[in-house]
């Protein structure tokens, strides 16, 4: 199989002491005063208040194995009972191991293991297999896999020796915390046969996960299960989210793939201002940010203008990403003010594909392509049934 370029979607750096971080004594404050209250409802937690409490958890992210080390080995049951070692979850092709918090409190961790479960069919597909850890207790676990029909292992990590062992431990919280202590920052591991770290996707965030079809979109090329197909003349384009169904502020993979005619060329960056270099913009209310990452084009004398110009040939393959962005997972007044709801059902997500194509004897004027990507926003998925 072909592996790309692997990344990591954090700053590892961030990891480290610095201004900015927020004391112990008033992040002990935070977790112990705010979950009191919500166990009380949380009529009384204040805007400001909610928010430095997100910022205590997210405060000095750590992301664990490097990308090229080895991951450290393990033997967790999962909800069934059935235990499971590092070795025994691996597909032919790889594993992408999940951390999460909490199938039983946290509805974002909730939403984040019912992704996986929807991109489960096309991991193994490529011959990766899938699996998730959290510190909740393998009935908690069975509950939540019977309510949302989740068909791989939720490991269970019950005193986070696992998490620990990763070096992913959420140390903001203070420990001997009766409900929040021994969780982990949340992310995925894509992890290779032998037990390498090929990929690593951490968001800054506990509030925003990455999509698992990410995976699939970005190292196994994985296209069509949404897609906008695009007839141009000289040029063909499919642009492609990573899948037609998410939850809110979840990050899903973004990727324009273009052919180009035999002669023909199409514009990229750097390029003279009276130019188009090819650009992809998505525009919705759903879509908090957006990237895409050219290649690099190559310098070509063009006749026609007498004049070198960067240009693609042949084909180009972009990948990016595209973030849905935040919605209060509850109705609490504390979340009010902090980003409107966003209702479950099926979108229409506008597109703009922009450019320009030239051959050594002709340049012509540039191009504006609109179309339209549809995508599903779920429901949040149950603790249980």
């Amino acid at each position: 199989m072909l592996w790309l370029a692997p990344r990591i979607i954090a700053l590892q750096t961030i990891s480290k002491k610095g201004s900015g971080s927020m004391e112990t004594a008033k992040k002990k404050e935070l977790f112990y005063g705010v979950v009191s209250k919500m166990r009380k409802g949380g009529a009384d937690i204040g805007k400001d208040e909610w928010r430095e409490f997100v910022n205590a958890q997210n405060d000095e992210l750590r992301t664990g194995p490097e990308i090229g080390s080895k991951v450290p080995d393990f033997t967790l049951p999962d909800q069934d009972g059935r235990l499971w070692s590092l070795k025994e979850l691996m597909g032919p092709a790889g594993l992408l191991l999940v951390f999460s918090r909490s199938a039983d409190w946290c509805p974002y961790c909730r939403n984040q293991l019912a992704d996986l479960q929807n991109s489960l069919a096309q991991l193994k597909e490529h011959g990766v297999n899938a699996a998730s850890i959290t510190y909740d207790s393998q009935q908690i676990l069975s509950g939540f896999a019977d309510a949302n029909h989740v068909e791989y292992p939720m490991l269970s990590d019950a005193g986070s020796r696992v998490i620990r062992a990763f070096g992913i431990l959420n140390h903001n919280v203070p420990e001997g915390h009766p409900m929040m202590f021994g969780m982990p920052f949340p992310g995925d591991y894509l992890i290779a046969p032998d037990g390498t770290v090929r990929d690593k996707l951490f968001l800054p965030s506990y509030e925003h996960r990455a999509s698992a079809s990410q995976v699939l979109s970005r190292h196994f090329g994985e296209r069509g299960a949404n897609s906008a197909e695009i007839k141009a003349g000289v040029v063909d384009a499919t642009v492609s989210l990573s899948i037609d169904r998410c939850f809110p502020g979840q990050e899903l993979g973004l990727s324009l793939d273009v052919r180009i005619a035999p002669g023909w060329h199409v514009y990229g960056k750097p390029l003279p201002s009276n130019y188009q270099a090819i650009e992809l913009k998505l525009e919705s209310p759903l879509i908090d940010e957006q990237s895409l990452e050219f290649p690099a084009p190559a310098p070509v004398v063009l006749k026609a203008l007498g004049e070198t110009l960067s240009v693609y040939s042949q084909e180009l393959k972009a990948n990016g990403k595209v973030r849905i962005r935040w919605s209060p997972p509850v109705p609490a007044p504390f979340l009010e003010g902090l980003g409107e709801k966003l209702n479950p059902g099926r979108y229409q997500i506008a597109g703009t594909l922009r450019f320009q194509t030239c051959s050594d004897e002709i340049c012509e004027p540039p191009r504006t392509i609109t179309f339209e990507l549809p995508l599903t926003i779920e429901p949040g998925a149950k603790p249980k049934l």
